[in-house]
C-alpha cells in the first residue's frame, strides 16, 4: 500500500511534535532549584570520656561529620528548615516515626545556583538511633532527604 506525500507529512508532523513535547516537559520538569544533600566523614580525634566528677575516664576517637547543602539547579531557593531525624530501625523509618528530631537552621537560607551550605555534626547522636535521615525543606516546595548514618557510629 504506497503512502502518498502528504499521509507522509501528517505521520513526521505527528513524531516530531510528540518528541518535541516530551522534550519540553522533561525540560519542565529538570527545571527549577534542585537541592543535593552530601555527608562526609571526617578523620578522627581523640575526645576524653569525662565522668560526672570531671575525671577522665578514657579517651575515645570520636568521628565527626560534615553535611552539605548544594543547589544544583538553574534558579535560586531559600533554604527554611533542614531537620534530622532519630530512628529506632528501618520499620520506623518506613512508617515515619521519628524518636527524636535536631533542626539544624534557624533561619532561612537562601542558595543561588551552584551555592553550597555545609555544617559540622558532632557525633553526640543519641545512642538509641540505629538509622539518622536528613531533611530538608525549601522554597519550590520539593522535598530533598538523605540517609546519613546507618548502623553503629561507634
Amino acid at each position: 500500500m504506497p503512502v502518498d506525500a502528504s499521509e507522509f507529512a501528517a505521520w513526521w508532523g505527528a513524531v516530531v511534535a510528540t518528541a518535541v513535547f516530551g522534550w519540553e516537559v522533561f525540560k519542565w520538569l529538570r527545571s527549577g532549584p534542585r537541592i543535593r544533600i552530601s555527608v562526609a566523614r571526617e578523620p578522627g580525634a581523640l575526645h576524653p570520656v569525662v565522668s560526672l566528677a570531671g575525671d577522665v575516664i578514657r579517651m575515645r576517637v570520636r568521628h565527626d561529620y560534615r553535611l552539605g547543602v548544594a543547589n544544583v539547579g538553574d534558579s535560586p531557593t531559600t533554604i527554611t528548615s533542614i531537620q534530622i531525624h532519630f530512628y529506632k530501625g528501618i520499620r520506623a523509618e518506613l512508617f515515619d516515626r521519628p524518636v527524636g528530631t535536631r533542626y539544624l537552621l534557624t533561619s532561612d537560607l537562601r542558595l543561588n545556583p551552584g551555592d553550597l551550605w555545609s555544617v559540622k555534626l558532632e557525633e553526640n547522636l543519641p545512642t538509641y538511633a540505629a538509622r539518622t535521615r536528613c531533611f530538608v525543606f525549601h522554597s519550590a516546595g520539593r522535598l530533598a532527604s538523605a540517609s546519613l548514618f546507618r548502623g553503629s557510629r561507634a
